[in-house]
């Protein structure tokens, strides 16, 4: 029964919501411009992305955005290309990948617990 019990404790531990991760990663590309993902895949904690820009500097921006925003560690570039089949148009392809590291939930203080700054005004007791 314990081992049953360790498991699923350890299920619920390196789980991550499908919608929080997907809700980061659309933010995250919705802020940089001229930049679009094409592919996205996960195994476990590893995160690979693939997708065009208009400009090496927006792969840049989105690097920097996905280290920046705490979800991710360990981002690399793969690659990064200029696209020959749009003559068109200036185009960049890229391959990312990144590590799933949700930010930690804020550890709760018990109720009758002062708040840092309630015990910083407190004047020490003599004594």
């Amino acid at each position: 029964m314990q081992q049953r019990v360790n498991t699923i404790e350890q299920l619920q531990r390196d789980r991550t919501g499908a919608q929080e991760l997907l809700d980061m990663v659309a933010n995250t590309v919705s802020r940089t411009e001229n930049l679009w993902l094409t592919q996205m895949t996960r195994k476990g904690n590893s995160l690979a992305m693939d997708g065009s820009s208009a400009s090496i500097n927006a792969v840049a921006n989105f690097i920097t955005a996905l280290k920046r925003s705490g979800y991710f560690q360990k981002v690399e570039i793969l690659e990064s290309k200029q696209d020959d089949k749009n003559l068109g148009i200036q185009t960049f392809t890229f391959q990312i990948t990144a590590e799933i590291a949700p930010p930690q939930p804020v550890q709760a203080r018990p109720a009758n617990a002062p708040t840092p700054a309630a015990a910083a005004k407190t004047p020490a007791k003599k004594g």
